[in-house]
């Protein structure tokens, strides 16, 4: 029999994939099974890092060290903490050691400015037991910046300091030749030499070491003299015979600051020969320090050897070259009964700020009948 299916069932079962005719949906598969949790490991905390508290102080002063105040947190977990600081913006870092000031408190001290620093940088750095560094206050990029307020004596202390060319320490060495020429001895009344010539002359050489405080007490110098000459003299009552004259001196020499322009040098001297010592002093002031024109008054005495006064004027107009011109009476070398009178001129060239040559020259007589020339100077190193 013959079973005719209407058009529509046709078209459709003509439409249907043939894949989709035949799928059949087989057995369900079991569901896998799900994985065991496992547990989650929890990191370690981390031990804390130490920190810093610290407060600034508002200024500092020119005339004392600088002491900053801080707080370190976990103490124990440092190895080493630092201020690094600088002057006025410039220079190298420089390494002030923060230190324990109290079971509470830690400090660090830097020193005391020089007197022509107006600010100091400075930042904080701690380093720890680790080994790991870090800044903790501060940077180098970003520093904090600390005003430094003068004192009128260190103001004054600057002033001479930048006249000086920064220039605290000066080494000098040199030595003079001084003549009051040969007298002819007629009589025997000048030497006990009749018909002769009697010699008058003496010289010396030297070497100082000076530093400049540039406050109250504006410097200090240390000398030794080697003094040696000939000249006729007097012996206990005796009539005056040529003899040798010298000594080995030190010096130690003190200047003072009496107002801005005035300063008052004060000396003490210790001097040797084979046959005994001979103490001395010596004072001079000085009127118009560091001015273009100065005045100078001293005296000096040594036992057996003499006493010499001076006065000079000194100029410091011409660049680079300072002139003086002076005049000395003195009865040296071997506290003659006759005084000799010098006059004398200086001139002087700094070969940039280190080096200086002094050139001494003068005239002088012990008597109107002989005469003789000085000629001296002395080189000068400055730091």
């Amino acid at each position: 029999m013959r079973i005719e299916l209407p058009l529509w069932v046709v078209v459709l079962l003509a439409a249907t994939p043939a894949s989709a005719q035949e799928a059949q949906p087989g057995p369900a598969l079991p569901a896998a099974p799900a994985p065991a949790a496992q547990p989650v490991a929890t990191p370690a905390p981390e031990p804390p890092r130490p920190g810093l508290v610290h407060v600034p102080p508002g200024l500092a002063r020119s005339d004392e060290p600088i002491l900053l105040e801080l707080d370190l947190t976990y103490p124990e977990r440092v190895e080493r903490a630092d201020v690094h600081y600088r002057t006025d913006g410039r220079g190298p870092w420089k390494k002030a050691r923060i230190r324990r000031a109290s079971s509470a408190r830690w400090g660090a001290r830097i020193p005391r400015p020089e007197p022509n620093v107006r600010s100091i940088d400075y930042y904080v750095t701690i380093t720890e037991r680790e080994g790991r560094a870090r800044t903790a206050f501060g940077d180098p990029s970003d520093p904090h910046t600390l005003v430094v307020r003068p004192t009128d004596v260190t103001e004054q202390e600057a002033r001479e300091l930048e006249a000086h060319e920064g220039q605290r320490l000066e080494f000098l060495s040199g030595g003079e030749y001084t003549s009051f020429g040969n007298r002819a001895d007629e009589d025997g009344g000048v030497c006990s030499d009749p018909g002769g010539v009697c010699h008058d002359y003496w010289y010396s050489l030297y070497g100082a070491v000076r530093y400049h405080f540039y406050r109250g007490v504006r410097s200090v110098q240390v000398r030794v003299d080697r003094l040696s000459g000939l000249t006729p003299r007097e012996r206990d009552g005796q009539d005056p015979v040529e003899t040798e004259v010298g000594l080995v001196a030190a010096t130690a020499e003190v200047e003072l600051r009496l107002s801005p322009d005035v300063s008052l040098y004060g000396s003490g001297i210790i001097g040797a020969n084979e046959v005994a010592v001979q103490p001395g002093a010596g004072a001079m002031i000085e009127l118009g320090v560091d001015n273009p024109t100065r005045i100078q008054l001293a005296v000096q005495g040594i036992a057996d050897f003499g006493v010499a006064g001076s006065a000079w004027m000194r100029w410091y107009t011409i660049p680079r070259t300072p002139l003086g011109a002076g005049i000395e009476i003195t009865n040296q070398p071997g506290s003659n009964r006759d005084v000799a009178v010098r006059l004398l001129f200086e001139a002087a060239r700094h070969f940039g700020p280190h080096f200086t040559l002094v050139a001494r020259g003068g005239y002088g007589a012990r008597d109107l009948a002989a005469s003789g020339f000085s000629a001296g100077g002395y080189a000068q190193l400055s730091f």
